[in-house]
């Protein structure tokens, strides 16, 4: 036994959308739950992101509550008058559709210890050319794992082949066990939250919503202003480091002429390297 999921996409009709009866029936779920459970086995809660702003941070903490997981599904369509095709940019419409529940999913996780995953998923809205698609997959892939804690796509097999693992390995050579497999990323390591301060102090790098990086001047840093540092060696050994918005989960980036930027993906644009000096006696 993993753990025990107390309830699924829960559709509630009060006035504040159930809240606060959802979150007394979890309080109850879970200590009855314990009652036969040991608190390192998981119970598994509920919530849409259009609702996660409504929780407080930690809300079930492990010391009272043993472990707690949430789960969510993000599933998302064209419009009635749209269609997100590849001739029409349906690509980048289908990534577009996806940054607000990205933004909600970062921000709950943060809150809630990284204790949150996505439990549903599809490659359903989109039709793409097979390219496209293997494209689509691995990034909707890479930013739920660094948005959560993991991801699960809806189903293994069935008859539709955006809903179907092995209907998109063999339409559109989706390879899952690639995507999905922790080794893509052997050899990398993911440090502790970082901020940027300018010299002198008072101004932080920031992340901003139009893709912009800018300095902002406050007393101490926000959520914009978290990168994760990513520290790994390049083929000739070289320690390198990327930075990642903890808000926007985009990379920090140069242009040509200089300009900061954020981009949507890592390449050696976005690779910096790492450069020891002493100061005050400290490395």
């Amino acid at each position: 036994l993993f753990g025990i999921q107390v309830i699924s996409e829960p559709h509630l009709q009060l006035d504040d959308g159930g809240h606060e009866f959802l979150h007394d029936y979890y309080r109850r779920s879970i200590i009855a739950a314990r009652k036969f459970l040991r608190p390192s086995v998981p119970i598994v809660l509920y919530e849409w992101t259009y609702n996660m702003e409504k929780w407080d941070d930690d809300a079930f903490p492990r010391n009272i509550y043993g472990h707690v997981l949430w789960d969510t599904h993000i599933y998302h369509f064209p419009g009635d008058d749209d269609r997100w095709i590849s001739s029409e940019g349906g690509l980048d419409k289908a990534m577009s559709a996806y940054k607000w529940d990205l933004a909600q999913l970062r921000y709950f996780s943060s809150a809630q210890k990284g204790n949150v995953f996505v439990g549903e998923f599809s490659l359903a809205g989109p039709c793409l050319r097979a390219e496209e698609m293997r494209f689509f997959s691995s990034w909707l892939v890479d930013q739920f794992d660094f948005a959560a804690s993991g991801t699960l796509l809806w189903t293994f097999d069935c008859s539709m082949a955006a809903w179907s693992m092995q209907k998109q390995r063999k339409y559109w050579g989706i390879d899952w066990r690639k995507i999905m497999q922790c080794s893509r990323r052997r050899n990398i390591i993911e440090g502790q939250p970082v901020a940027l301060e300018m010299v002198g102090g008072g101004a932080w790098l920031s992340a901003q919503q139009d893709g912009s990086v800018r300095l902002v001047r406050r007393s101490s840093p926000d959520w914009w202003e978290e990168w994760i540092p990513y520290h790994y060696r390049d083929d000739a050994g070289k320690l390198k480091v990327a930075l990642r918005s903890s808000s926007h989960c985009t990379w920090l980036s140069i242009a040509d002429d200089g300009q900061v930027f954020q981009a949507s993906d890592k390449a050696a644009w976005e690779e910096f390297s790492v450069v020891t000096f002493e100061t005050e006696g400290r490395q």
